[in-house]
C-alpha cells in the first residue's frame, strides 16, 4: 500500500512539520495546513510502501530534537522542527535511495490541500427574521455587522 510521507514548511518560515499518511486525497496534509498553515511552494511528499515509509519516519523520530512550545498539545505537534533542522531532515530521507521514493512538490496537489476563502459575493442579500418582525432584505457588500440594526423583543414578561 503506497504511503506519503510530508515536509511541511510553516509560512512563519520559522518551523516545519514532517509525518506520514495513507495516500487518500492528501485529507491529513489539508488538515495540518488548516491548523499550522503551510507554505506549498517549499513543501513536498515522497510516496513509497508503507514499511518504508514508516522506517524512515522512525529514524527521523529517533533523533532527539528541541520540542517548539509554541505548538504543545496540538495536533501532531511532536513531528514539528525548527527550519534550521530542514536540511538534515531531508538528507536523513534522501539517505534511502534503494527505496525508490518518489519525490513531488506539493503545489502540484495545491487545490486539494487549501481552504478556499468563502466571500459574499457582491450585492448578496439576506432576509433576516426576529420576533415575528421582517426587516427589509439587507446588501451585504463591505457592511459591518455592528452596521445592521435588528429589532428585539424580549421573551421575558
Amino acid at each position: 500500500m503506497n504511503y506519503l510521507l510530508y515536509i511541511l514548511p510553516f509560512k512563519n518560515e520559522k518551523h516545519f512539520k514532517f509525518g506520514i499518511t495513507r495516500v487518500q486525497d492528501l485529507k491529513r496534509v489539508k488538515n495540518i495546513n488548516k491548523i499550522y498553515t503551510i507554505d506549498i511552494d517549499k513543501s513536498f511528499i515522497y510516496r513509497g510502501h508503507k514499511d518504508l515509509i514508516s522506517k524512515i519516519e522512525c529514524r527521523l523520530k529517533e533523533f532527539e530534537h528541541l520540542i517548539v512550545e509554541d505548538y504543545i498539545g496540538m495536533d501532531g505537534y511532536t513531528e514539528i522542527r525548527n527550519i534550521s533542522e530542514l536540511n538534515n531532515t531531508i538528507n536523513i530521507i534522501e539517505q534511502y535511495d534503494e527505496f525508490n521514493l518518489i519525490k513531488e512538490p506539493l503545489k502540484k496537489y495545491n487545490n486539494l490541500v487549501t481552504y478556499k476563502n468563502y466571500t459574499f459575493k457582491p450585492k448578496t442579500k439576506i432576509n433576516v427574521k426576529t420576533g415575528g418582525s421582517n426587516i427589509p432584505d439587507l446588501e451585504l457588500n463591505m457592511v459591518s455587522v455592528d452596521e445592521i440594526e435588528i429589532p428585539y423583543e424580549s421573551t421575558i414578561k
